[in-house]
């Protein structure tokens, strides 16, 4: 069967490679456009400064090859299998990427911008400094994936496989991340306010390094799951953790100040971390109904401010709240009822300085 001619730059594709591509193959420059490669096998050939226009790449295996810098603007890449491929600074807008494989795929700084990418595999995919602001990666499968500085301002990744992820650095304000299973995941540093958390599955997740989620709505059921979690640094502002389970969990320096932890479980948790404690702030906090038994919250010099916050019928038996600060704060009645808390050093709802003498706190 004849072969139409086909177009290559000068000095890098061969013309016949580029008439006949095939795996392995160098096909730098040259010009596909109108090219059927439906179910084509390019694994491990340079596709670098290809131009594409009207190509067809549906399930194409395109495996190991090199797409640095591709413009497949508007392609439809169904079934494609681009593992392992690298497509830094790719141009994927308007692609259609329906069962399309990423696994271990290098995607740093493409823009995948308000993409459906639900049924895309990205298993250890590299997307640091990716654009993925309102695309859908609903249930999509990003374990293992590197995420660092992507930009996802109000994409959706509800029901997402993060498990063991790095998101540090992400954008993902007004993100929805309901339903996430991110056990071990960091979103260390990150932006999100706004963003969702509802039922989240976060259990040794790292919310370290300063992260900002003023505004973050963790939902209001036992599944909020931060067991574990490091949020040392992070600044929880105005958030909704109502029902969260931040048992174990390392508190160094965070603030949670009005948020709402209704009914949420604080077994343990510490505001420790490396052998130094730095206190936490929950001015202004719902800790209603709380459970707090056995947390570390004050000593070592560092103390918590506790001013405001709401403690009606919490339960809070043997932690440590030395040097806590609990001026204005209500639900004394129901805090005096626990035992075994450490107040020394405390300041209590009324202003007053602990005595467990003349004056005991609360």
């Amino acid at each position: 069967m004849a072969v139409a001619a086909v177009a290559c730059t000068p000095n890098q594709a061969d013309p016949a490679d580029c008439a006949e591509p095939r795996a392995g193959v160098n096909l730098a420059g040259c010009d596909f456009t109108g090219r059927d490669f439906t179910g084509v096998d390019l694994t491990g050939a340079d596709l670098r400064d290809v131009t594409w226009t009207g190509a067809v790449l549906i399930r194409a295996m395109l495996r190991d090859a090199n797409l640095t810098g591709a413009d497949l603007h508007g392609h439809d890449l169904t079934g494609a299998d681009l593992t392992n491929a690298n497509l830094s600074g790719a141009d994927l807008t308007e692609t259609t990427l329906a069962g399309t494989v990423f696994d271990g795929t290098t995607l740093v700084g493409a823009d995948l911008r308000g993409l459906d990418l639900r049924t895309v595999s990205l298993r250890t995919a590299k997307l640091g400094k990716a654009r993925l602001e309102r695309s859908d990666l609903g249930g999509t499968d990003l374990s293992g994936a590197d995420l660092t500085g992507a930009r996802a301002e109000g994409a959706t990744l509800a029901g997402a496989d993060l498990t063991g992820s790095n998101l540090a650095g992400a954008d993902l304000d007004h993100a929805d991340l309901s339903n996430v299973v991110a056990p071990g995941a960091s979103f260390a540093g990150i932006d999100g306010d706004h963003a969702r958390f509802l039922d989240a599955q976060l259990a040794g997740a790292k919310f370290a390094d300063n992260a900002v989620l003023p505004g973050v709505d963790f939902g209001d059921g036992p599944d909020a799951d931060l067991v574990g979690a490091d949020l040392s640094g992070a600044d929880f502002t105005r958030s909704d953790l109502a029902g969260a389970v931040l048992d174990a969990a390392v508190i160094s320096g965070t603030v949670f100040d009005n948020v709402d932890l209704t009914a949420s479980s604080m077994r343990g948790t510490t505001i420790e971390q490396a052998g130094v404690r730095v206190g936490a702030a929950f001015r202004g906090a719902l800790l209603i109904r709380a459970t707090v038994d056995g947390a570390v919250l004050g000593g070592g010099g560092a103390s918590s401010l506790f001013q405001g916050a709401a403690f009606d019928g919490a339960s809070i038996n043997g932690s440590d709240l030395s040097g806590g600060r609990f001026d204005g704060s209500t639900g004394s009645d129901a805090l005096a009822a626990n035992s075994g808390n450490d107040y020394s050093g405390a300041t209590c709802h009324d202003g007053g300085g602990y005595d467990p003498g003349s004056h005991p706190c609360p």
